[in-house]
């Protein structure tokens, strides 16, 4: 009996993320949506435009538009940085997500 017990507290356990950091879920869309700022403004410069916009006005936005602060995302990343599995998981989505939206626009683009 006290076998099976053993075996079952040995099972995967979620991390439970700390009130005020960053769900993952919502952390995967602005990883997500900082790297579509950053290939747009790379894809910008690289297609001539002599100007380099001040990137992290772009970030400023997507944080605003997830409803979160730089520190918050800095103390984010932080905690997220001591929990290496999760952030592992949190770019494996993010990168899942940008495949699937960069699928979209070339099947778009090709009809």
């Amino acid at each position: 009996m006290l076998f099976f017990l053993l075996l079952s507290s040995c099972g995967k356990k979620e991390v439970e993320v700390p009130e005020g950091i960053i769900n993952p879920e919502t952390m995967t869309s602005i990883i997500v949506d900082l790297s579509i700022a950053d290939g747009g403004q790379n894809v910008s410069y690289s297609a001539g435009n002599s100007r380099r916009y001040d990137i992290w006005v772009f970030y400023q936005a997507v944080l605003e538009r997830h409803g979160v602060t730089q520190e918050q995302f800095m103390q984010s990343l932080d905690w997220y940085a001591d929990h290496i599995k999760l952030i592992n998981e949190v770019y494996d989505n993010a990168l899942t997500e940008i495949n699937l939206k960069r699928e979209k626009l070339n099947t778009e683009s090709d009809n």
